[in-house]
């Protein structure tokens, strides 16, 4: 398919993307727990919860759980709590994590948690933990089919170490079936999965954040620190990472169409990879790795590209001045909550016999798909006309 079909298809997906907003989502920016409709709170003697700048991800505000280890730890440890509706099929849970000053002490803690009422760990449809009676490894927890609470470990031991930000996400699918699983993924890769899970009927469901359980293991209590922002909890697929596409090789000194969308780590419900995911909210990406422009002649330079709300692609358009591989970035500023793309392209001489090939010309290029695209793209229009 040429950069021209391509494209034409991308933007009928965006005509079409409703701007539907997430089931739930956090980024404390009102500084009022309350607001966010978080119902209840657990604060262990020897600890503290505050929304803080110095926890913030993005923006002004994130939550941070202090815990100085002199409190008496049990299941429960400090977080806070809020209820949800009733969760379908398959559940999608994200959150940008760190944790700081750990003092190398205790067994177990859960960052947060999805939980069904029928079950009273809090981690009962799926939980997002660290292990650290040894490293801080990433866990994911989840009750199987014999119902049995099972703690997994990643294959990503240390990934907290580093006391920066990661990325980590949870998904539960098949609920309320025999053959449901779950999934932690961690920078958009997958780490581990549990299944299959426990037939858990579909009931409103109730998310803990912060230290959602404290295990009674290990030696000694754990004292560090917990950030945690920019939380989501969905039922479809909650994008991860933005995704660079050309269509194709481009041609030194030509004028090349280079396509951003936004990907998800997990699949949908039906098992497809989540591609084009819609904006849950304006994307602002900075470009790198050519001049890039907003118009097909190459003539008004644009410094980013835009992911309107609800939308499913944006384009720029790239000139290359050498032959050879050349590798694109996209970046979310100011602050990321998406991981960076990149993209591997091939620059072909501006006299390579292949040039027609991948020339934006809409008239001879994949006249099928263009035409599909173009067909869908009117019935959108038509469609917003009538609303």
């Amino acid at each position: 398919m040429s950069p021209c079909a391509r494209w034409l298809l991308a933007m009928a997906c965006a005509a079409s993307a409703s701007a539907r907003a997430q089931l739930f989502s956090e980024s404390f920016e009102s500084g009022d727990l309350d607001a966010g409709g978080w119902s209840s709170s657990t604060v262990l003697a020897g600890s503290t919860l505050t929304l803080t700048s110095l926890a913030a991800h993005r923006g002004q505000y994130g939550l941070r759980i202090q815990d100085t280890g002199t409190g008496m730890k049990g299941v429960a440890g400090t977080n806070v709590s809020r209820p949800l509706p009733v969760l379908p099929v398959a559940i999608y849970s994200r959150a940008w994590v760190r944790m700081q000053a750990w003092n190398g002490q205790g067994d177990g803690i859960g960052l947060w948690g999805l939980a069904a009422p029928q079950k009273a760990n809090i981690g009962s449809l799926h939980a997002v933990g660290v292990n650290y009676q040894t490293a801080l490894t990433l866990t994911l927890q989840a009750y199987d089919a014999a119902a049995s609470y099972h703690f997994l470990s990643t294959a990503t031991p240390d990934v907290l170490s580093d006391a920066g930000w990661h990325l980590v996400e949870g998904a539960t699918f098949g609920v309320g079936t025999d053959a449901g699983f779950a999934v932690e993924y961690v920078d958009g890769a997958e780490a581990t999965r549990v299944g299959p899970v426990e037939n858990i009927p579909d009931r409103d469901t109730s998310l803990y954040l912060g230290e959602a359980y404290i295990s009674t293991g290990g030696t000694g209590n754990f004292a560090g620190i917990v950030d945690v922002d920019d939380v989501a909890v969905d039922v479809l697929p909650l994008p991860s990472h933005l995704v660079l596409d050309a269509g194709g090789p481009s041609v030194a000194a030509g004028c090349q169409r280079v396509t951003l969308s936004l990907a998800a780590s997990a699949p949908g419900p039906d098992g497809g990879a989540a591609q084009n995911v819609a904006a849950p909210y304006d994307v602002v990406a900075r470009p790198q790795g050519a001049a890039f422009f907003s118009d097909s002649q190459c003539t008004l330079p644009s410094a980013t590209w835009t992911l309107v709300r609800g939308s499913a692609a944006a384009s720029l358009f790239a000139r290359f001045e050498d032959a050879g591989v050349t590798v694109v970035t996209a970046t979310q500023t100011p602050s990321p909550d998406f991981l960076p793309a990149q993209l591997a392209l091939t620059v072909l001489p501006s006299d390579s016999a292949s040039r027609s090939d991948y020339a934006l010309n809409c008239g001879v290029a994949d006249g099928g798909a263009v035409l599909s695209a173009a067909l869908l793209l009117l019935l959108a229009a038509r469609k917003r006309r009538r609303l």
